[in-house]
């Protein structure tokens, strides 16, 4: 199983948790952000993507995914 925890543990996740309010996470617009995140990083937008780090936006997409379709 992919470590999610590296990825969810980056400096972009944690940059990004200091722009967002509590309960933010729980917002349409906050899944559809990180979803063209990870999509975009998968892509290769964002730089070079190591297989490890590929497993782990995967699995975070698959999550981010599931949360959206929660709401």
């Amino acid at each position: 199983m992919p470590d999610t925890n590296r990825f969810l543990k980056s400096e972009y996740m944690d940059n990004k948790s200091e722009d967002i309010s509590d309960g933010a996470e729980d917002t349409k617009e906050y899944w559809e952000d990180e979803i063209e995140f990870l999509e975009a990083r998968l892509r290769g937008e964002q730089g070079e993507i190591d297989g490890e780090d590929r497993s782990s936006c995967e699995e975070a997409l698959k999550i981010a995914k599931e949360n959206l379709a929660s709401l």
